[in-house]
Order: C-alpha cells, then sequence, then structure tokens
C-alpha cells in the first residue's frame, strides 16, 4: 500500500513538472525568445510579415520594409493610398497599396515632394494583443530612405559584379559600358575598387577590335557587340556619336503613323529578336564596315515588329527608342513620342536599361530607378552589361 502510494505521489509530481516544463517552453518560444518563430500573426498588411524585416521590443512589433514609391492617391473618405514597390528580404520587387488616414499615418514633408520611384523607408507598428504572438495594427510612417541604404546597394553590385565570369556572355563590349574606376565614388569601399579597377582592366575591349568586321557579323544570332557607339563614348574612345541616316520610304511613312503594340516586360528574347536586336544596333552604330544593301529595309522590319502582333518584347521597344532618336529626321518624333510616354507611365515596370534614354529624371527619382532594374531579373548574358550601365546611371 506504502509502494503504491510512492508510484502515485512520484507520477503526479512527474506530470506536475511536465506540464510546467511544457507551458513555460511554449511561452517562450511563441514570445520569440528561443527565436525559433520569426512568424507573427498580425491584423493588417500580413505578407509585409514575410517580405520586410521584423523586431520586436516592449510588446512592440516593427516591420521595417525598403520600398519605391509610385504614387499617392488621396481618397474621397479623407484617407491616402500608398502605391508602393516593396524590395523584399529576396531582393524581388512586390506591389502593394497602404491606405490609412488620422493616427495610423505617419510621413515626413519629403514624401509630398516625391518623383516616381523615390526610395522610401515604410514602417508598419503593432501592440502585441496576447501571449500567442497576436498583434494589433498601430501605425504606418514613411520616410526618405537614407542614401547609406542605396549606396550599400551599389556596393552589393560591384562585389557581385566582379565575379561574374565574362565567358558568361558573348557580348565582347560589355565591360565597356562600366564607368571608368576613377570615376567611382567615394562611398565605394576600398575592397570593392581595387577589384573593381582589376575586373575593369582586364576586361575592357581593345579599341582595335571595334575595327574587327566579325563583331558585327548578321549571319547569325549571336550578339558579340551590342550598341559599339555608346560603349566607345563611355570608354572614350571616341567623343560623340554621328546621327543615323535612313530614307523614309512612303511604306516607312505608313508605319509611323501607327500605334505600337505593348511590351511585355522582362521577357527573354528568342532567336528572331536577338537577330532583330543586332540590326537596331548596326543601324544605330551605323559602322562602315558593315553596310545593309539598303538601310531602309532592316528599318522597316523593326517597324514592323513593333507594330504587329500584340506583345513585343521589351529589349526591342526601348532599344527602337534609341534608335529613332538617332535618326536625323523629324518625322519620326511623335513615333518617338508614343513609345517614350508609354515607358514613363510604366516605370514600375521597366527592367532594361535599355529603356533609361527614355526617361527624364524630372519625373523619376533616379535612385530608385538603380534599384527598381537591379532588383530586376535580367536577360541571360546581359548581366554584366546590366550592372555596369546601372553604375553609370548612378553616377549620372
Amino acid at each position: 500500500m506504502e509502494m503504491t502510494r510512492r508510484k502515485l505521489y512520484l507520477i503526479i509530481s512527474l506530470s506536475i513538472f511536465f506540464a510546467l516544463f511544457l507551458t513555460v517552453g511554449l511561452y517562450l518560444l511563441l514570445s520569440g525568445t528561443l527565436k525559433l518563430n520569426t512568424s507573427y500573426n498580425v491584423d493588417k498588411y500580413s505578407d509585409m510579415v514575410g517580405w520586410c524585416d521584423t523586431s520586436v521590443a516592449n510588446k512592440t512589433l516593427s516591420v521595417d520594409c525598403k520600398t519605391l514609391l509610385l504614387d499617392i492617391i488621396p481618397q474621397e473618405d479623407g484617407s491616402s493610398c500608398f502605391d508602393v514597390q516593396v524590395i523584399t528580404k529576396n531582393k524581388e520587387l512586390k506591389d502593394i497599396s497602404i491606405c490609412e488616414e488620422g493616427d495610423t499615418l505617419t510621413y515626413t514633408n519629403e514624401i509630398l515632394e516625391y518623383k516616381k520611384l523615390m526610395p522610401v523607408e515604410v514602417v508598419f507598428t503593432y501592440n502585441q494583443k496576447s501571449i500567442l504572438s497576436s498583434y494589433s495594427f498601430t501605425n504606418v510612417s514613411f520616410t526618405k530612405l537614407d542614401d547609406t541604404y542605396v549606396q550599400g546597394v551599389v556596393n552589393e553590385d560591384i562585389a557581385n559584379l566582379v565575379t561574374i565570369d565574362p565567358t558568361s556572355t558573348t557580348i565582347q563590349n560589355s565591360v565597356d559600358f562600366c564607368p571608368k574606376p576613377e570615376t567611382l565614388p567615394s562611398y565605394v569601399t576600398d575592397t570593392n575598387k581595387q577589384a573593381y579597377t582589376e575586373f575593369y582592366n582586364k576586361n575592357i575591349m581593345d579599341k582595335e577590335k571595334y575595327a574587327n568586321g566579325y563583331y558585327y557579323n548578321i549571319d547569325d544570332t549571336v550578339i558579340r557587340l551590342l550598341f559599339g557607339c555608346d560603349s566607345q563614348r563611355t570608354a572614350g574612345y571616341i567623343s560623340n556619336c554621328p546621327k543615323t541616316n535612313i530614307e523614309l520610304t512612303e511604306t516607312i511613312k505608313a508605319e509611323l503613323v501607327k500605334v505600337t503594340n505593348i511590351p511585355k516586360w522582362g521577357e527573354q528574347m528568342d532567336d528572331n529578336e536577338k537577330y532583330l536586336l543586332k540590326k537596331i544596333s548596326l543601324l544605330y552604330d551605323g559602322v562602315d564596315l558593315v553596310t545593309f544593301a539598303n538601310n531602309t529595309k532592316p528599318f522597316l522590319l523593326i517597324l514592323d515588329y513593333l507594330n504587329s502582333g500584340y506583345y513585343i518584347n521589351e529589349e526591342i521597344y526601348c532599344s527602337s527608342y534609341k534608335l529613332l532618336l538617332k535618326i536625323d529626321d523629324p518625322n519620326l518624333t511623335q513615333y518617338a513620342e508614343q513609345i517614350k510616354e508609354y515607358l514613363t507611365t510604366n516605370l514600375d515596370k521597366i527592367t532594361s536599361s535599355r529603356c533609361i534614354d527614355a526617361i527624364s529624371t524630372d519625373t523619376v527619382n533616379p535612385q530608385g530607378l538603380y534599384m527598381r532594374i537591379t532588383s530586376s531579373k535580367q536577360q541571360p548574358g546581359f548581366e554584366i552589361l546590366e550592372k555596369c550601365n546601372l553604375l553609370n546611371l548612378k553616377l549620372q
């Protein structure tokens, strides 16, 4: 009988101890003390918890997001909607509209003077409602993102650029689009400057190669040299690019009164589009070594592509605009203007630095444009060229 009582006492004691251990452990786990669970239950803007950095202090949850501001739209009920693109922890871009008013919304005067794609820090604040990590939304604040964040992104891009194998691209003049090492801003770290200088000097294309007809071969779809006039100018080989001369036939003029079709953003080029891009580049460069039997024929093919079908490739769309600007004929102005207008109203979709020529800094924040494109997926084989072009954009 005494043994039975001892066993019963032991069982009860162990049960109490286990229950106490389980309760404390569950509390520590859910409260975040053990840092094993970084997911929080919030009553509003729940996607932000997964996209942005989170921190908890004194039962207050802060969700810190790096964003690009697209628009601020006043509502009839007195609230304001902020349309932004969130740059997630995985460097992806996510669209969201944040609508608040009164005490739940805070912003600085700089925000009201924004240009599109202005880098903005958005912080959501929540108060803890229960022990089970449930949080209630209290406020969202908008402030201009500190320049040091963008500078950090530039340093990351340079560090990534110098690790890219140059043989991963067929575009031999890719590095020539990079700014000269001595022009890098002071916030670039010494380590990055040294690595960048070595990468640049080792991989920049020799000036003599620009006179080699092999790089302008149009017998295949391989892009060996792209917009060579621009890259030579950036490398300091030439001072300017001459205008392109194309006779505007009646057939071409008939195409110029049409409306171009819609670009498909970030779409990979097929072989036919790569071949067309080579022709655009050759017409743009006006290379003496390569002359078409008739410049009007390839130009007409380009216009036919822009005006036919429903979707067209973004690279072709923006590269065509570059070519239109370079042709010395005022009859092209209206046709080029429609491309510029469409790009300006779709800044939040641009993924290619070829589109930059159509974008005015009067309407867009250049730092935000940099972050928009560098966060986008690039054409295979265009990675070096894109990073170099964007570094040039950042220095402008």
